[in-house]
């Protein structure tokens, strides 16, 4: 029994050692107390209004054949993230309000009854047209101040870009229901959209006294954690209007907030088996000092270019191009394009992007 009970002590006494000697380690420990996660906004004002109520200075009255109206609004981003902001054309509903003697006539209606005493007339027989949106042609153009440009009449631009022209309208009856991208919106920027609407110069008595009623929604989205940016070829006048009739175009996919600039180009650019340099920078005429990569275009114009820079800055608000590699000199950026800009592809959208190591 003394055996036993002296072994069981030579156990207890090497196992308080074995625990002493782990409790000795040299050790440090720190905290980060109180630690937040905090979550943006998206919003958006509309002429001052949020939310935004129609009026009715949106109403276009007394249109006729060859006749342009125009409409008009200001978006102002009140959140505290960059948007991407999206128009649509809905719920085109037409109405025959009152039937003339010609349009009784342009309608095949096979009898037309006249009250003198109401001055009013009854058409019968005819099949009424009220489809007003196939005789109306639609322009856009979209600006981007730093300012209010309705409050500063002299302010310019910082962006912008024309989506449909009178020169190359888009047929009003093609975008019902469609998301039109209008670009990026910065925090605290604003973002003029000016429409003009054109009737038909051949559009006949069917449409007299008609109305068309639709919706205009807005919307503006957060841009995405991969995000992108659409390039197109544009005509390079004053209005800077987007070429979409043909194929050539590019995306370019990255990642929103990296600490190195990860992406990948993709597109079919102007020249075919031509160099070309992706750059990035604020305007065309200085601070284009940003290279991104550089690829060459096969022979059927196709193109990619993939990489991951590290920029050691952000790039929020600036525009991004495909140059052509004779308009690029590496220390000075963008030089010569004003002769040729459908050598190019230009930005839809302003790009925005944080560099987590910045």
């Amino acid at each position: 029994m003394k055996k036993i009970i002296a072994s069981i002590a030579t156990i207890a006494v090497f196992a308080s050692v074995t625990y002493l000697g782990t409790s000795a380690l040299f050790s440090d420990t720190e905290e980060s107390l109180d630690n937040t996660f905090t979550t943006g906004s998206i919003d958006i004002s509309v002429d001052g209004e949020n939310p935004w109520a129609h009026s009715e200075e949106y109403n276009l009255t007394d249109m006729k054949p060859g006749y342009t109206d125009y409409m008009e609004f200001v978006i102002h981003n009140v959140g505290t993230n960059p948007a991407e902001i999206t128009k649509t054309l809905s719920d085109f509903t037409g109405y025959d309000v009152v039937t003339t003697e010609p349009e009784c006539d342009a309608e095949s209606g096979t009898e037309w009854t006249w009250d003198e005493a109401s001055m009013t007339g009854v058409c019968t027989g005819n099949t009424a047209v009220t489809d007003l949106e196939n005789v109306i042609d639609y322009d856009l153009i979209v600006e981007v101040y730093d300012v209010n440009p309705d409050e500063d009449e002299t302010a310019e631009p910082v962006w912008m870009q024309t989506i449909y022209t009178e020169d190359q309208p888009a047929d009003m009856a093609l975008l019902d229901d469609q998301a039109i991208h209008l670009g990026m919106l910065p925090v605290g920027y604003y973002m003029k959209v000016t429409q003009s609407y054109h009737m038909d110069v051949n559009a006949g008595n069917e449409y007299q006294a008609d109305e068309l009623s639709f919706d205009i929604q807005l919307a503006a989205n957060q841009l995405l954690a991969e995000n992108t940016v659409k390039l197109e070829n544009k005509d390079g006048d004053d209005d800077w209007m987007l070429i979409m009739d043909d194929a050539i175009e590019g995306t370019l996919t990255y990642q929103l907030r990296s600490p190195t600039f990860e992406f990948e180009f993709d597109g079919t650019a102007p020249l075919a088996s031509r160099n070309y340099v992706l750059a990035a920078g604020y305007d065309a005429d200085t601070n284009v000092d940003t290279k991104l990569g550089e690829g060459t275009s096969a022979a059927d114009g196709t193109i990619t270019i993939t990489g991951d820079v590290e920029l050691g800055k952000d790039m929020k608000d600036v525009k991004v191009w495909l140059v052509p590699a004779e308009n690029w000199t590496d220390g000075t950026g963008m030089t010569g394009w004003a002769g040729t800009p459908g050598n190019f592809l230009w930005e839809t959208s302003l790009m925005w992007y944080e560099d987590t190591n910045n």
